[in-house]
């Protein structure tokens, strides 16, 4: 995908001492109103398949949408003091879970992109905790894997991984992308690593009817309603059938 992103990476980041990466703008609407900086992706589209935006409540607005999502423990909705609006705030025991039809997946099954505002209060060195997740043996995720926030994408028969850095308490604008055989991550509008390993294009997403939620919060699981829950926020979470 070479589409460009609303949020783009204050310029003075990328003098800075700071990792490029870093996301360290004072709101979400200072960050999406900055047109010039070093993003080398282009505007999305309407979010087509999923987007939730916890301003206006819980419920996925996309033009296929599910309605509300199922609460899972007790998720917050809460007003950000850095973003100055509402945020879902999740304890590591809590998330949203929505179902997703299969008719929804057939529109995803080679091009996808997932694009969400996220912070995560606490990155485990071991292990893996997924916040925007539907990755039940297959499908698509972001969350953070061995310290390092992940992009996991079940491309040609096996997931491919692609990581950058990131800090706890730091709020990012995180981008995945699968167009065709192609893996992508961006983190504030630029992108951090690839995976072109993959001979055939091709998405395979969990076949259980259980499994086949999208998971705000955590990862969707076969017998449960999420599990690799994190603790963190979100302030928007959205997919695109356009890469």
């Amino acid at each position: 995908m070479k589409r460009k992103l609303i949020l783009i990476l204050l310029a003075s980041l990328v003098v800075s001492s700071q990792p490029a990466v870093v996301f360290a703008a004072e709101t979400e609407e200072k960050v999406q109103n900055e047109t010039e900086g070093v993003s080398d992706q282009q505007e999305l589209p309407e979010a087509d398949i999923f987007h939730v935006d916890f301003t206006d409540g819980t419920a996925d607005i996309s033009p296929l949408g599910s309605g509300e999502g199922e609460a899972v423990g007790s998720p917050e909705i809460e007003e950000n003091e850095e973003l100055h609006k509402k945020t879902a705030y999740f304890d590591g025991n809590s998330a949203y879970a929505y179902s997703i039809s299969s008719d929804r997946l057939e529109k995803i099954s080679e091009n996808v992109t997932m694009e969400c505002m996220v912070k995560f209060n606490s990155i485990p060195e071991n292990g893996e905790k997924d916040i925007f997740s539907m990755q039940e043996y297959s499908g698509i995720g972001i969350g953070v894997n061995r310290g390092k926030l992940t992009f996991f994408a079940y491309v040609d028969g096996k997931f491919r991984e692609v990581t950058a850095p990131i800090r706890a308490d730091q709020w990012y604008h995180i981008t995945g992308v699968v167009e065709g055989t192609q893996v992508k991550l961006y983190v504030n509008g630029v992108r951090q690593s690839s995976d072109n390993d993959a001979e055939s294009p091709g998405i395979t997403y969990p076949s259980s009817d259980r499994a086949r939620s999208i998971v705000l919060g955590g990862d969707s699981d076969d017998y449960a309603a999420a599990e690799n829950m994190a603790e963190g926020e979100i302030s928007f979470a959205k997919i695109y059938s356009a890469p």
